[in-house]
């Protein structure tokens, strides 16, 4: 992230002597505004896998849909929820380009594979 800052002729140069300058990268955490959906609340008082603290809440009242929230599709999932879409997402970005691949970033401790959504979104 630094780098995009404060670089970018750097980090443009890298990828191109890598012959990646020309690839296309769907970045999950800036598709989906998880902020929404998680905000208000911490009922396990999760913390950050880095400080250790305990995740903050807050009280910005923005709108949120969760899997029931109105208006369903077909079969049953919200429609406005961000977060049931990422296995439909990887699925077409698939059918769309062969040569689709995953990146996968895990913190030191690897604690992404603790949960099971994250291993459902890697499978």
């Amino acid at each position: 992230a630094i780098r995009l800052e404060e670089d970018t002729a750097s980090l443009e140069r890298a990828l191109r002597l890598a012959g990646r300058l020309q690839d296309t990268y769907f970045i999950s955490a800036f598709a989906v505004n998880l902020h929404s959906n998680i905000c208000s609340a911490n009922p396990k008082s999760d913390t950050d896998s880095v400080t250790g603290l305990i995740h903050p809440t807050c009280s910005c009242n923005l709108p949120r849909a969760f899997s029931g929230t109105p208006p369903l599709s077909g079969d049953g999932r919200s429609i406005p929820c961000e977060l049931n879409k990422f296995e439909d997402t990887m699925h077409f970005l698939a059918k769309r380009n062969p040569a689709f691949t995953q990146v996968v970033v895990a913190d030191a401790r690897c604690n992404v594979f603790r949960s099971a959504w994250n291993i459902s979104e890697i499978w």
